[in-house]
Formats: C-alpha cells, sequence, structure tokens
C-alpha cells in the first residue's frame, strides 16, 4: 500500500505526507470511508489500507460500470461507520480489515460480504463470524441479509 501511496503522489504531483492529509480531507468531507487493518505503533496513523467512497450514490455517479463487490462493500462500510459516527475514540477500530474475513466489526465480529450464493468456506472455523449476502430477503442462522443493515443509518 505504501508503494501505491507514492505512486499515486507522483501521479498528482503532491509528496507523500500531503496526500495523505488530502484523503483525510476526503474522508471528513463524507466523500470517501478509509477502512484500515489492526495496527500498532506507527502504523495506526501512517495510513488507509482500503479506500471506498463514501456511499454507492457517489460509485454511481463516476462509474456506470461499478463492481458490484465494491459496491456491496461500501455500503455494509458505509452504514456500519455511520451507525457508529457518534463513539468519540482517538482511532477508529470499529471496522477493521481482517485476514479471514472482509471485515472485523467491534473488534468482535468477523463479516464476509458477497452475494446470495457466498459460502462460509472462509469463515467457517471462526465463532462470531458471519456471512452478509445481497439478494437474499431473509437471513438464517449466521447468514444476514445486505440490506438490513440499512436500517442501522
Amino acid at each position: 500500500m505504501r508503494l501505491l501511496h507514492q505512486k499515486l503522489s507522483v501521479a498528482v504531483e503532491v509528496s507523500r505526507p500531503t496526500l495523505l492529509e488530502y484523503i483525510h480531507y476526503l474522508e471528513i468531507g463524507s466523500l470517501t470511508n478509509s477502512v484500515n487493518q489492526k495496527a500498532r505503533g506507527y502504523g495506526v496513523i501512517n495510513k488507509p489500507d482500503k479506500l471506498f467512497m463514501y456511499n454507492t450514490n457517489l460509485i454511481r455517479a463516476i462509474s456506470k460500470s461499478a463492481d458490484i463487490g465494491t459496491q456491496r462493500e461500501t455500503f455494509f462500510v458505509n452504514q456500519i461507520k455511520s451507525s457508529l459516527y457518534n463513539e468519540v475514540s482517538l482511532i477508529d477500530e470499529n471496522i477493521l480489515l481482517d485476514t479471514y474475513g472482509d471485515f472485523r466489526v467491534l473488534n468482535r465480529y468477523i463479516v464476509e460480504i458477497g452475494a446470495k450464493n457466498k459460502s462460509f468456506e472462509q469463515i467457517k472455523d471462526i465463532p462470531n463470524s458471519f456471512v452478509v449476502a445481497d439478494e437474499i430477503e431473509s437471513g438464517f442462522g449466521n447468514k444476514i441479509p445486505l440490506w438490513l443493515f440499512g436500517f442501522l443509518y
């Protein structure tokens, strides 16, 4: 990711620290959401590991052929971050990238995002793990419809 930031800072002709500051301002302005891995030391404040548009409407405004997986993840991240907006914390660890699933929420729940046929294969042996699936009306067991997260807002 550091190499990507260096390439991007060269492309927009600003220093890497300035680029990271701009990314921070985009998040404050509700244009992006960043999600990080669990980090220690300076890694906590160093860089976002993954950037999402703030919501799916912004994705559709700039692209007619946006990846559906990215849209699902963007919606989920937006809803979780919006629901926990008033949680005061120096470092936002309410939603993190996870090595087993897509996200770790509240440092407690592992979430894998996908379509209706998404299986539990990646997270089958992990406690408190869930599949959040698009294209389903109701959930069963640890499979939750993605649309339900819209009620968190």
